[in-house]
């Protein structure tokens, strides 16, 4: 790993919010919620009761055939035995990201969005995620904040 590359974007917080968005689906879906997947219609598209009741049997006969789950039931992100370890990076790098989105929005301290990454793939360490600010347009309190966070990430990352 040490040989490795290691790949740098620069998202801006819309791009961040997709992204987060986009590693949440995928990771849903290899816990087996499938019942998800009707949500991303629904919103950019009119889709009428009948057609979204035929798209759930649809989803949940996937469901079944492919993890033998009824609807609404869903493996634990966790599980090593039922999730894939890609699928639970996807969710690793979420979690990171998404953390570092909440607060920078300022999202409601109870919300999930602030929580640590439960790194559930632990064959490869949790992603880093740096916030930049413009240098040009940050205070002296946001540099302490951002120093902070930093230094709070990278005591995280030593207990792992």
């Amino acid at each position: 790993m040490a040989d490795d590359p290691i790949y740098n974007l620069k998202l801006s917080p819309e791009h961040a919010r997709i992204v987060v968005a986009a590693l949440d689906l995928y990771s849903r879906i290899g816990m087996g919620q499938f019942e998800e997947i009707p949500a991303i219609f629904r919103l950019d598209r009119r889709i009428d009761r009948d057609q979204l009741d035929t798209v759930r049997q649809l989803v949940d006969a996937i469901k079944e055939t492919l993890f033998q789950l009824p609807p609404n039931a869903s493996f634990s992100i966790c599980s090593e035995k039922d999730v894939l370890p890609d699928y639970r990076t996807a969710y690793d790098i979420e979690c990171v990201l998404r953390q570092q989105v909440a607060t920078i929005e300022k999202h409601h301290k109870m919300s999930v969005w602030h929580g640590d990454p439960l790194h559930t793939n632990k064959d490869i360490p949790l992603v880093k995620c740096e916030v930049i600010f413009p240098a040009a347009e940050q205070t002296e309190d946001e540099l302490a904040d951002e120093r902070k966070q930093l230094e709070a990430i990278e005591q995280t990352e030593g207990k792992s």
